[in-house]
């Protein structure tokens, strides 16, 4: 919800091995609805910006995360800007904004009330997360009263400025999604907070967490990927795991009922055996990167062919291939588009479109990789958020496209 629709590392790993969950990650509190994501008469037409745009501004930012409503970034420097939505203080900033159908929204980026520098920047739903530079994960953004603190202090529900979570393992990755978030330590042990109605917390129960609890596993991971209600990890072996909601075949088990909840409460192996360099979890569908460079996906597809297989029926409930010759370097899985970028630096988008999120300059759904349209480039990053799409190019210029309702894109 990436990728976009979020993942924090300390340092970049090499372009194969890449993935944006973010890095987000990018995703709904409940299983979505993706209608903004279906090919239909898009009433909000005159908001979907189909082609790259240049963020407002002259700052330049070495890495982008793409939540559903709101987009944060990082400057060289460690600073943080976030833009668009602020229902719940995830823009992270005290200043006075101009309201919007979702209470405030930044239209333009501007910088966090939080003054610590950050190595990495994440986005979910309605919260973002950074590792400061004193290693330690803040957070800042909510969620509603009737859910359990997504914050990570076990105590705050919404906060305009950083709450450090509240544990004694530091992280060298984040990942954020619906409403919950996950860390991983230098050892490979995953820990994980919030929402917990599907097990997505992988801690062997369907309890809500206000403080970190580890994943109930001996699995040794070097990535993780929080979807809307699910998440998933990486092995150094190349294996792939998930657990949480499996109602549209996220898990990538192959044991699905299609649209019914059923909780995984642990770790649970992807099928198709393989070798992975890299997974993405998106709303409800996830993929993965072949140590080869070919991109494969499962979960959800029946809405927009977020898995780019050229085909609309309901669900994978298996990693199957995306319909490309191509390889890549990194992909981004959001709430109903798929991004992916090669090693040359281009930028390749498949799934809904009924807002301009696959970059194309057109509107309908894209069930295969097409090439975002631009007039510059290459990109170093590019990540899928909740309707929209970001890429950075190698200048630093962040650029976005897709749903402009809310501020996401920063075009003002």
């Amino acid at each position: 919800m990436t990728n976009p629709m979020t993942t924090l590392l300390l340092s970049r790993l090499p372009a194969r091995v890449l993935v944006t969950l973010r890095r987000a990650a990018v995703l709904m509190v409940a299983p979505l609805s993706l209608t903004a994501c279906l090919d239909v008469v898009n009433p909000q037409a005159g908001r979907a910006i189909t082609t790259p745009a240049p963020v407002f501004g002259t700052v330049s930012f070495k890495d982008v995360s793409a939540g559903f409503f709101h987009t944060c970034a990082l400057t060289a420097a460690g600073s943080a800007y976030c833009w668009g939505s602020n229902q719940w203080g995830q823009v992270g900033t005290n200043a006075v904004l101009p309201s919007c159908d979702l209470g405030t929204c930044s239209l333009v980026p501007v910088t966090s009330g939080d003054s610590r520098v950050f190595r990495a920047i994440a986005t979910g739903t309605t919260h973002t997360c950074g590792i400061a530079a004193d290693a330690f994960t803040y957070c800042w953004g909510g969620t509603s009263l009737s859910t359990a603190p997504i914050l990570g202090d076990g105590v705050s529900i919404t906060s305009n400025s950083g709450i450090r979570v509240r544990t004694d393992s530091l992280f060298t990755q984040v990942t954020l999604g619906g409403g919950h978030s996950c860390g991983l330590t230098a050892s490979g042990v995953a820990l994980c907070w919030g929402r917990n109605e599907f097990g997505q917390l992988g801690d062997s129960s369907l309890v809500a967490r206000g403080l970190p609890v580890r994943v109930v596993t001996t699995l040794r991971f070097t990535r993780l990927s929080a979807g809307s209600d699910f998440t998933c990890g990486l092995t150094s072996g190349g294996a792939i795991y998930c657990w949480g909601s499996n109602a549209f075949g996220q898990l990538g088990t192959g044991d699905v009922t299609f649209n019914v909840p059923r909780a995984t409460l642990l770790p649970a192996l992807v099928s198709g055996g393989g070798s992975w360099s890299a997974i993405a979890s998106g709303g409800s569908h996830a993929c993965a990167l072949s140590t080869a460079g070919r991109v494969s996906c499962w979960g959800r597809n029946d809405n927009a062919n977020q898995l780019g297989d050229s085909t609309l029926v309901s669900h994978r409930g298996v990693p199957g291939p995306v319909k490309s010759a191509l390889t890549f370097a990194e992909v981004s899985a959001g709430a109903g588009t798929t991004c992916a970028r090669t090693a040359g630096g281009d930028a390749w988008c498949w799934g809904g479109n009924a807002f301009g999120g696959v970059g194309n300059g057109r509107s309908a759904n894209a069930g295969e990789p097409v090439p975002s349209k631009t007039l510059a480039g290459p990109y170093s990053l590019v990540v899928a958020g909740g309707s929209h799409s970001c890429g950075i190019e190698t200048s630093g210029i962040v650029k976005c496209w897709g749903d402009s309702r809310y501020g996401a894109l920063g075009i003002r």
